[in-house]
C-alpha cells in the first residue's frame, strides 16, 4: 500500500506526480476501494474515492488511465441508478434509440473507408503480436460495431497452428448494443467452427 506524503498546497497534488506504473497501481487500488464502497452503499466514501480517481483517470491518458476513466463512469452510473428519477433526468439527452445508433454507425462505416483501413491495420497488429498464443483476450472499451472482430475471427481461424481461444470483452452503456454484438460474434464463431 502506498503511503500518502504530507500535502503541500492542494491536498491531492502528489497524485499528479506519480509515475505511470505507480499511478496504474494506485488507480487499481482506488477502483477496488470505490467498488467496495458502492457495494456497501457508502456513498460519501464512494464519492470521495471517485473524486480521487477523477484526478488520475483520463479517457486520453495511458492504458490504465483510460480503463479507469470508463470504470469510474460505470461506478458513478451504478450509484445514480439507486435514484431512477435522477438517473433518467441526467441521462435523458444521452438516450438515443439503439436502432438509430446502430444504423448511424453502420452508415458511417460504409461511407468512410478509413475506419475499415484502421480495423485491418489493428487486426494485423493483433495477429502479429499474438502469433503462437493459444489464448487471446481483447477488451473493446468503445464497442459499437462487431465488424472488426468478425474480420479478426476470420483471420485467426486460418492460422497454421489453429485458432486460439478468443475472448472479447465489450464495453457499451446500452445492453441492447452489447447483445447485438454478442449475437453477431457468436453467429460468426459458430459458422467458422
Amino acid at each position: 500500500m502506498m503511503s500518502v506524503p504530507p500535502s503541500i498546497g492542494s491536498p491531492h497534488s502528489w497524485l499528479k506526480e506519480l509515475k505511470s506504473e505507480e499511478r496504474g497501481l494506485y488507480l487499481i487500488h482506488l477502483l477496488l476501494t470505490c467498488a467496495n464502497h458502492v457495494a456497501d452503499c457508502n456513498l460519501e466514501n464512494a464519492n470521495a474515492t471517485l473524486e480521487q480517481i477523477s484526478m488520475l483517470a483520463s479517457p486520453d491518458g495511458d492504458t490504465m488511465q483510460r480503463i479507469a476513466a470508463y470504470f469510474t463512469e460505470a461506478l458513478a452510473d451504478r450509484i445514480l441508478k439507486a435514484w431512477p428519477g435522477l438517473h433518467k433526468a441526467l441521462n435523458s439527452t444521452r438516450m438515443v434509440m439503439v436502432s438509430e445508433e446502430i444504423l448511424v454507425q453502420k452508415l458511417f462505416f460504409e461511407l468512410f473507408p478509413f475506419l475499415k483501413v484502421a480495423y485491418i491495420l489493428t487486426n494485423q497488429a493483433i495477429v502479429e503480436a499474438m502469433e503462437g498464443e493459444k489464448m487471446i483476450h481483447i477488451i473493446d472499451l468503445n464497442a459499437a460495431e462487431p465488424a472488426q472482430w468478425i474480420a479478426l475471427l476470420q483471420v485467426l481461424s486460418t492460422r497454421p497452428e489453429g485458432p486460439p481461444h478468443l475472448r472479447i470483452t465489450s464495453v457499451h452503456p446500452k445492453k441492447e448494443v452489447l447483445d447485438k454484438i454478442a449475437h453477431r460474434l457468436i453467429e460468426e464463431a459458430e459458422r467458422l467452427d
